[in-house]
């Protein structure tokens, strides 16, 4: 299927939402898109190669770090102050254990590459569906822009274009 308009973060977007699985290509991503990924990344495998996002998406695409740097300090000292303080104090200290857990999610199953040479390919792929086409993933790129996409549905062509995924991935760095 094919779509021309500016409306291609219909496709997208659903394709970003309902996979488990997520290979992305695209030269542009900006801090929305970041945002869009991050927050739907729970539970996820994603895999992006990108030849330029933005200094602002790269933060928030790398922001899990932070989350998992207090996690891990805070579940150390649980670990070992819990049982030599089994009172009111280690109480609390479950309690925002537990509250940091909650507020930081994990995105560390998030992973970003970058082409030894630039890439203008734009490669959306989800478990069952793959995107290609001229939207950038930026907020401009699937809202604004008259852009042109086509839908793939057909689970041979989406293997395919893994496989095209994982030669990029391998010639990249982190």
């Amino acid at each position: 299927m094919r779509y021309s308009g500016s409306s291609s973060y219909k496709y997208i977007d659903k394709l970003i939402t309902n996979s488990n699985n997520l290979l992305i290509i695209a030269p542009y991503i900006d801090s929305y898109y970041a945002s869009f990924i991050a927050s739907n990344s729970r539970n996820k495998n994603i895999k992006i190669i990108s030849s330029s996002i933005e200094s602002d998406a790269l933060k928030i695409l790398n922001n899990y770090r932070k989350g998992l740097i207090i996690r891990f300090f805070f579940i150390l000292a649980l670990l070992f102050l819990v049982p030599i303080y089994m009172n009111l104090i280690s109480i609390i200290l479950i309690s925002i254990a537990i509250f940091l857990i909650a507020i930081f999610p994990s995105y560390e199953n998030i992973k970003i590459k970058k082409p030894k040479d630039f890439v203008h390919m734009k490669l959306y792929i989800g478990d069952n569906m793959a995107i290609t086409g001229s939207a950038n993933l930026t907020y401009n790129g699937t809202h604004k822009n008259i852009e042109t996409i086509e839908i793939i549905t057909d689970i041979n062509e989406i293997n395919e274009l893994k496989r095209e995924f994982y030669k990029l991935w391998k010639r990249s760095s982190y």
